[in-house]
């Protein structure tokens, strides 16, 4: 018990999530932070959990969002006092997810990782960031389309030098390991 006690009191500042304005590639970050800011918090009521998420949603859409729940609960404690119009913490989150994330982290990853270019990256940075996509969009399972898109998006040099080489896979994960030792050597 003393251990918990001591975790919430380490935790109470760091945890502050901040407002969350909209942006719904943050929102996943967001939520995170503030679920674990809730947790830490001593015995807060439904309601308290509530008020103090909707008014952390600022801005356009999402402060107009965040300010009408607050108002609909209000309005119906205020109807019927022994009402309790307050939804539960994993009934506001999933509230909130329905809202604001973006369509899915599977189907954003599926289309990013289709105009994911290297450019001006460095090749193992690009890697890195391009095998976070790859599982993310599921398609991990699928080689071709993997060393497809790796041939298709990564700096054209060392794709050419790839083929020059004769070092073309079948596999995305021989491919990346390739691509990688041959950007390495080129950079």
């Amino acid at each position: 018990m003393a251990e918990r006690e001591a975790e919430k009191e380490q935790f109470k500042e760091a945890a502050d999530p901040g407002t969350f304005d909209g942006t719904r590639t943050k929102f996943a970050e967001w939520r995170t932070r503030a679920k674990a800011w809730i947790r830490v918090q001593d015995n807060w009521s439904k309601s308290k959990v509530a008020i103090t998420v909707w008014k952390r949603l600022q801005g356009g859409h999402t402060g107009q969002f965040g300010m009408a729940r607050l108002q609909q609960c209000m309005d119906k404690e205020d109807e019927d006092p022994l009402s309790d119009p307050w939804p539960t913490t994993k009934a506001l989150f999933e509230e909130l997810t329905l809202h604001f994330q973006v369509i899915s982290e599977r189907d954003y990853a599926h289309h990013k990782i289709g105009n994911f270019k290297e450019g001006t990256m460095r090749v193992d940075d690009f890697m890195v960031e391009n095998e976070a996509l790859v599982a993310k969009s599921g398609i991990k399972d699928q080689e071709q389309t993997v060393v497809d898109l790796l041939e298709r998006n990564t700096n054209q040099e060392i794709i050419k030098e790839l083929f020059k080489q004769g070092h073309r896979k079948t596999t995305g994960d021989a491919t990346s390991m390739k691509i990688l030792q041959i950007g390495q050597s080129m950079e």
